[in-house]
Formats: structure tokens, C-alpha cells, sequence
């Protein structure tokens, strides 16, 4: 690789061309853009070594130019700020680089220099516009002149502020400049693929006026607006602006607009279509809805730059959300986990994953429950698109594809390594006595515990996109090969031999039931008991076996929850519920030998492998991959939750020595009512006393259970209807989820106080499921859900226990009430109503 320590300029097929250290955003942007093949207009890049061999000329590191300015006080900070620019300003263009700018500047032309920042373009911190670009430049003197104008923009107040409010260290600042050749435009302006600003992902949307595009993008002039289908061209909205002015090619500077020019359309229906077509084009590349500039000249389209869109209008449904998050969340929960998601997801993203960062929240706490972002979540629905399931629908072997996304394969091994240290820490956090703590120090040890989770679920949105795409990819190989019908069945053949931790529990759980199928007088036993205070010891004295078998079961799963909320206790604190579970499998009828079941399952597999390798000759090895990378991350995604339930009781745990504590001081109106302060809340009435949060508890307890009780609007837009299933009263539309058709009567689940009320023989209706509600399926006759899909937990299990399912049914926890009668038809996904 060249020394950059010799100076030479990077040119788009330079090795350091596409290392954003040395071009930086933009700069690497435009090298992609022509390896690529798109029409780019000539340019050289001056690398960051440049940058800094001139800002080494004023003797100081630029870790010490990174000064304290007092962000709290705009007025100093550009104060501060112009000081240091002025004395920049005197340092003189590095002698080394001249004769290498000197060599590249072609005279006869005008040129642009524009800054590149290190992290400029980039997903996550985009910051457009941050640093200078000066435009027109006709001689060497004036393009050097330009270049340095760019190196003093890095220390403007707002470039400053820019990186300290998001975190960037001082090295980070760094600028190459893109020296480009500039485009006679006669009309220039920027494209989108998608509609940012609605959050729609269907539309192009293009902004456009006379001359160069610095008009339109600098926001100062109306301009003209189109907004276009993405799929059949046809036009959505049209706007021809009142241009009052424009920025004119042959001086780079805004100007007057010629009056018979102000309100005439600048483009016409054959560049719109070449527009879109353009936009399309760069999201297919780039798998990411893209922002362009672009420019006509002489009737030919040139493309400037391109870039992720990082920010687009939030439409928040419970599409994404209702399955993870079925219930009113407290406050305490959410507060804790969404740090730890919105880590994960950056990490995830940027580090494991390499794809764009999307910027803004995806889950938010609203009305009590937990909302979905549904254009991030189609986001990124696009970019695994793009990138592995349409290349095998166009007939192109994706292993070029999986062996490229490294991350896929390493992640497993990664997340075993650091699995083996959270267990260490969780084991120490258990032998704490947190009753000998002051309550700042039970406070610490949440933190501990807090700090403990964000570490652990640092992969885990890696793990659930990577489960979640190459279970889609699967599904479709699946599909073209065998066909729809076939499908369900043969994907849950091929992923039955996955040994997951939670068919380990169940079968544990399978294990313990059979002392119940065995002796009649301990089930009369155990259910009459109310197991409130534990394991009874009468029972524990006449079935000692049974007493050790459970205590054995709850010290192995004990931890294990039944709602993601800290509000809800586990399965060692709440042994009715286990007792409840129990009674289910007992009462259900599949009870066979397990390691029967599991040659069963192991036969039916390679059978189902068999079927699909013989359909697919040209991509056998590919096909095996994908199906050995499905049951790897089936046992990864399971344990890795399994896992993280572990710091559910320690978390209870913490908290509930606070709420005992505060409640004797009538600070709290139950203990409970501690999981519905936030965690800074807590901290305020550790620092100051547990009144000061007195009136907070109590406000937001009610507010939670009025929450409970409710049913949430499933969509937050304006305009949506939230009754749109309700014109038929007898029946509802929903999404296959297991073959079948049966009637009967329903019961609802709303939580772990049903799961002993629930007969057998039931159909049983729930917002969701959880792989800890499963021996529930053992009593249940069908299932319908109010949130998921042919792949969810509810769905799965259903269909290995053959139960019919509908998934997805808006509203049915409204709709239907216990006793009601229905028919579920899995096979078309409809549920209706009996008489």
C-alpha cells in the first residue's frame, strides 16, 4: 500500500481510495460511485494527510486545538471559535503538497473544492453541510486558497459543537478534500429514493431549479418539488416553484433568476423518469434508500454524490412491537432496557453488521406501551433484501453473498466467548447480600446489574437480524423449490433437530408433569395446594421424589420469566405458576418418549434436506450452508435469551429491597408501584429522600394499571383506521400460521394469572406467546394470537403439536371473550365467530 507520508493525491482507484481515514465520506462515496460504473464528473482527492501536515504547521496536536468551549454559551463559543480560526488562517498552504495540487489542477476549467470529512456521509453521523465547499475555482492560487478555507471550517462553532454533542473524539477530526471538475449544469438539484419527510419508501422525491444545485440544497430558494412512484413512474405531487433566484455555472454564486424562467417547470417528464430510474438504481446498489445530487448538462445526466438517508419520519404501529412486547410496559422496565437496545442496535449495525445506521429511536414507550418504528423496521427489511434474498429470486448463487457477511458466520463463536464471562459475573452478583446495603449502595448494584445486561446484549439485534433473514432466506429456497404449501412443514422439519435450551426446559418440564400422570393423589395434591409461600411442605414430606424433581427444575430454570416486564416475578418467585404449567402438560395429550420424539425429528429432517438438495442441484453446498446457519442461529437466538433472563431476578431483586424499604415510609402505594418510577427517579429519591417521588409513584401506578386494562391503538398515525376489521362481526382476517380447522371455545390469556384457569380442550386467544407459555399449548386445541407471523414462537409450536393457528388477528383480545365459539381455519388464516 502507498505511503501516504509521500505526498500524492488519491485518485478513484487508489488502494486508500476507499478508507474513509484517508478520503474521508464523501470522498469515499465518489470512488464507489465510479468503481461502480455511474457517471461521475472527474476529480482527485487531497487525502487528511494533507490536512494535518498543514495544521502541524501551528505546532500543536490536534487533541490540544480540541478545547473546552462552553457549549451552554453559543455567543463564547463563536467567539472562541473565530479566534482559532483567524490564527489558522495564517498558516500557509504545506509546502509538500503544492507541486502534487499543482500537478492535478487541470487549468481551463472550473472546479469545486469540496470537504470530506472522516466521518462525513456516513451513516450515523452524516454532517451534511458541516464543513465548506467553494465552487468557480478558475486558477491553482484560488483552489489553494479554497482547500484551506475547508481545513479552518473543521474548527467553526458549529462543526465543534457537532462533534461534542455526538460524542466524537478529537482525531476523529480530520478532513480530505474532494477537488472535483464542476458540471456546466443547466438544471441541478437532489434526489431521494423514499419520501423522508412522510416515511415513505415507495416514492422518489426530487428537488430541482435552474444552474447548479448549491440553490437547492442550501434551502434559501423555493425550488421546484416532484414526488414520483417508485414502481410504475407515475407522478404523485408536482410543485413548480416561484425561483426568484439561482446559482448560475459560470460564476458559483447566487444570482437574479431570468424572468421568463421563474415559474417555468426546470425539468420535463423524460428527465424525471431518468431521475427515477437513477434513484431506484443507487438504492438497489447501495441495498439503502439514497440521497443524490445530480446534475444536467448538455442533455446528459451526471451524478455528484450520493449518500444513506440516516433520517426519515417515524410511523409508529405495534406491527414490530406487539409480539416482544405484548403488555403495558412500567416505567422502570423500559428505562432500563431501551438504553441497552439503542446500544445494541448501533453496535449491532455499525460494528457487527456494517450497515447503515439508522438514526432515531425504533421501540418507543407510549401510552403506556411499547411502539414500533415500522419505517426502520421496512428499512432494513429493504437492505437484507437487496442484499441476500434477491439475488437468489434473480437465479444468483448467494454463497459469494453469505462467505462476504463474515459477521454471520462469526458472530456464534464471538457470543460464546463473552457468554462464559456474563455467566461469571452473574454468579457473583448472586452471592451478594444486598440487605446489608444503604439504599445507595442497593442503587449500585442495580447500576452493576444494568450495566451487566447492556454489555451482554451489545450482538443481540445482530443475532435477531441474522436469525431473522436467514430463516426469510430459507423460507424462500423453500418456496421455489417445493412451493407455498409445502413450505411450513418442511422449514419446521429442517430446524426440528436444533437443540434449544427452551425444548430442554420443556422437556424438563415433560419430565416433572409425568410424576403427576403417575399418581392421582399427588395431582389432587398439587393442585389444590396454593404453593404461595413455596414449595408446601406436606407435599415436599409424602413425595419426596417429586419435592427433590422440582427443586432441581427451579434451581436449573428457576430465573426464567413470563413477561419481559420487571413487574412480573419469575419462576422460582412465582412456583404457582410452574404448578399451573405442570397441570397442563399433564392434562395434555402428547406424552411421548423423548429420545423417540427426537429420531422422529431427526428421520423427518434429513428426509425434508433430502427433498430440497434434490431441487436445487446448482447450489447444493449453498443451500446445505443456509440450512446449518438456520439451526445455528435457532439455538443461538433461544439461548441467548435464556441467558438474559438471568438478570431478571437479580434486577427484581434490587429493586423490590427499595420498595420494601420505601413502603414503610409510605412513600410508595404498593410495593409494586417501584417499577413504575424510572431509573433516574430512583436515584432522585436515593439522593434526596423516598417522599420526593411520593406523588410520582403514585400518579404513574394508576396510570400503568388504567394502561393494563386498555387496549392499545395498534397505530399512532394520522388518518389510520383503527376499527378497519370491524365491518364483519363474525369474522377476522389473519395470517396462517398452522393448518386446520376446528371449532370451539376460546379462552383468553392475558397473563400468568390464566394459566391455571385455562381448561383443557380450549382455544387458546393471547396478544402473544412466549417459549415459556408452551406447556400451555399441550391443553389448547388451536391458537390464535393477536401479533405475529408464520415464523413466530406461537405459530412454531402450533405447528409441531399440530394445532391450528391464526396469528395476527387485529384486535381479537376485544373482539372475542371467554366461552365465545369459533371456527379456526389456519390453512386461509380466518377466524369466525359461532353462533
Amino acid at each position: 500500500m502507498p505511503d501516504l507520508a509521500a505526498p500524492e493525491v488519491l485518485q478513484s482507484d487508489h488502494p486508500d481510495a476507499l478508507d474513509t481515514a484517508h478520503a474521508g465520506g464523501k470522498g469515499v462515496n465518489l470512488c464507489r460511485l465510479v468503481r461502480a460504473g455511474f457517471r461521475v464528473p472527474d476529480f482527485f482527492i487531497l487525502p487528511v494527510a494533507a490536512y494535518r501536515d498543514w495544521i502541524a504547521q501551528d505546532g500543536l496536536a490536534i487533541e490540544a486545538l480540541h478545547v473546552k468551549w462552553p457549549l451552554d454559551r453559543p455567543d463564547a463559543m463563536e467567539d472562541e471559535a473565530m479566534t482559532l480560526q483567524a490564527r489558522l488562517a495564517a498558516l500557509p498552504f504545506p509546502a509538500a503538497w503544492l507541486p502534487v495540487l499543482a500537478k492535478n489542477f487541470i487549468a481551463g476549467h472550473r472546479w469545486a473544492a469540496r470537504s470530506s470529512g472522516i466521518l462525513e456521509d456516513a451513516g450515523e453521523t452524516a454532517a451534511a453541510g458541516l464543513h465548506e465547499t467553494y465552487l468557480a475555482l478558475r486558477d491553482l492560487p484560488a483552489l489553494e486558497d479554497a482547500v484551506r478555507k475547508c481545513w479552518i471550517s473543521v474548527w467553526s462553532a458549529r462543526a465543534v459543537a457537532y462533534r461534542a454533542a455526538n460524542r466524537i473524539a478529537p482525531e476523529s477530526a480530520g478532513l480530505a478534500v474532494v477537488v472535483q471538475r464542476m458540471i456546466d449544469a443547466e438544471v441541478a438539484g437532489v434526489a431521494f429514493s423514499a419520501d423522508p419527510v412522510a416515511g415513505d419508501l415507495d416514492v422518489v422525491t426530487i428537488d430541482a431549479n435552474f444552474g447548479l444545485g448549491e440553490s437547492v440544497v442550501s434551502g434559501e430558494v423555493e425550488v421546484d418539488r416532484w414526488r414520483i412512484g417508485k414502481r410504475d413512474g407515475a407522478v404523485r405531487d408536482a410543485h413548480v416553484g416561484h425561483k426568484l433566484q439561482w446559482v448560475p455555472p459560470s460564476s458559483g454564486h447566487f444570482e437574479d433568476m431570468p424572468p421568463a424562467q421563474v415559474d417555468v417547470a426546470c425539468l420535463d417528464a423524460a428527465q424525471l423518469e431518468v431521475l427515477r430510474d437513477l434513484a431506484v438504481t443507487l438504492e438497489n446498489r447501495f441495498a439503502w434508500p439514497q440521497d443524490c445530487e445530480w446534475a444536467f448538462a448538455e442533455g446528459v445526466l451526471w451524478l455528484l454524490q450520493t449518500r444513506p438517508i440516516t433520517r426519515m419520519a417515524a410511523r409508529w404501529t405495534r406491527d414490530e412491537s406487539a409480539e416482544r412486547f405484548p403488555n403495558a410496559m412500567t416505567r422502570l422496565t423500559w428505562s432500563v432496557i431501551f438504553g441497552g437496545f439503542n446500544r445494541s442496535f448501533r453496535n449491532s449495525m455499525e460494528n457487527i453488521m456494517q450497515a447503515p445506521f439508522y438514526r432515531g429511536p425504533w421501540f418507543e414507550r407510549i401510552e403506556g406501551y411499547v411502539y414500533g418504528d415500522t419505517t426502520a423496521a421496512a428499512l432494513y427489511a429493504l437492505h437484507f433484501q437487496r442484499k441476500w434474498l434477491e439475488r437468489l429470486s434473480q437465479g444468483v448463487d448467494v454463497e459469494p453473498s453469505l462467505h462476504a457477511l463474515s459477521w454471520v458466520h462469526d458472530l456464534p463463536q464471538y457470543w460464546q466467548r463473552d457468554q462464559d464471562v456474563f455467566l461469571l459475573e452473574i454468579g457473583r452478583l448472586q452471592a451478594i447480600d444486598i440487605d446489608a446495603f444503604d439504599d445507595a449502595g442497593v442503587l449500585d448494584f442495580l447500576r452493576v446489574v444494568r450495566d451487566l445486561g447492556e454489555r451482554y446484549f451489545l450482538p443481540n439485534i445482530a443475532i435477531s437480524f441474522a436469525q431473522r433473514n436467514i430463516y426469510a432466506l430459507l423460507y424462500q429456497v423453500i418456496v421455489g423449490k417445493l412451493g407455498h404449501e409445502r413450505a411450513p412443514a418442511v422449514f419446521d422439519a429442517l430446524l426440528a433437530p436444533a437443540e434449544t435450551r427452551t425444548a430442554l426446559v420443556n422437556r424438563d418440564a415433560m419430565e416433572l408433569a409425568a410424576h403427576l400422570r403417575r399418581d392421582a393423589s399427588l395431582r389432587a395434591a398439587v393442585q389444590a395446594a396454593d404453593f404461595v409461600d413455596g414449595f408446601p411442605l406436606d407435599i415436599a414430606s409424602a413425595w419426596p421424589e417429586f419435592g427433590s424433581a422440582w427443586h432441581a427444575f427451579l434451581a436449573a430454570h428457576g430465573h426464567r420469566e413470563t413477561d419481559i416486564d420487571l413487574i412480573s416475578p419469575t419462576w422460582g418467585e412465582a412456583p404457582a405458576v410452574v404448578r399451573d404449567l405442570l397441570l397442563a402438560l399433564a392434562d395434555g395429550s402428547q406424552h411421548d418418549d423423548h429420545n423417540t420424539q427426537r429420531w422422529q425429528k431427526r428421520k423427518l429432517a434429513v428426509e425434508a434436506q433430502q427433498q430440497l438438495l434434490d431441487t436445487h442441484d446448482d447450489y447444493r453446498y449453498t443451500t446445505n450452508e443456509v440450512i446449518e446457519l438456520a439451526r445455528v442461529y435457532t439455538v443461538l437466538d433461544d439461548v441467548e435469551h435464556y441467558q438474559t433472563t438471568r438478570l431478571h431476578p437479580l434486577f427484581r431483586r434490587g429493586a423490590l429491597a427499595l420498595a420494601r424499604r420505601w413502603l414503610a415510609q409510605d412513600a410508595l402505594p404498593c410495593i409494586d408501584a417501584i417499577f413504575c418510577l424510572d431509573f433516574d427517579e430512583l436515584a432522585l429519591a436515593v439522593a434526596q429522600e423516598p417522599g420526593a417521588i411520593s406523588a410520582i409513584a403514585s400518579r404513574e401506578w394508576q396510570a400503568y394499571r388504567e394502561a393494563r386494562e386498555r387496549t392499545p391503538r395498534w397505530s399512532l398515525d394520522a388518518g389510520v383506521d383503527e376499527d378497519e376489521t370491524a365491518a364483519d362481526e363474525d369474522q377476522r382476517p389473519g395470517v396462517p400460521g398452522s393448518p386446520g380447522i376446528i371449532e370451539g371455545t376460546i379462552f383468553v390469556v392475558r397473563g400468568t394469572e390464566d394459566f391455571g384457569r385455562m381448561p383443557a380442550g380450549a382455544i387458546l386467544v393471547a396478544r402473544t406467546t412466549n417459549p415459556a407459555w408452551t406447556p400451555l399449548f399441550y391443553r389448547a386445541t388451536a391458537v390464535i394470537t393477536e401479533s405475529g407471523g408464520p415464523l413466530s414462537h406461537g405459530a412454531v409450536t402450533a405447528r409441531e403439536l399440530g394445532l391450528p393457528a391464526v396469528m395476527s388477528v387485529r384486535g381479537v383480545l376485544q373482539w372475542l371473550r371467554d366461552g365465545d365459539r369459533v371456527r379456526v381455519d389456519g390453512q386461509r388464516g380466518r377466524v369466525q365467530k359461532l353462533g
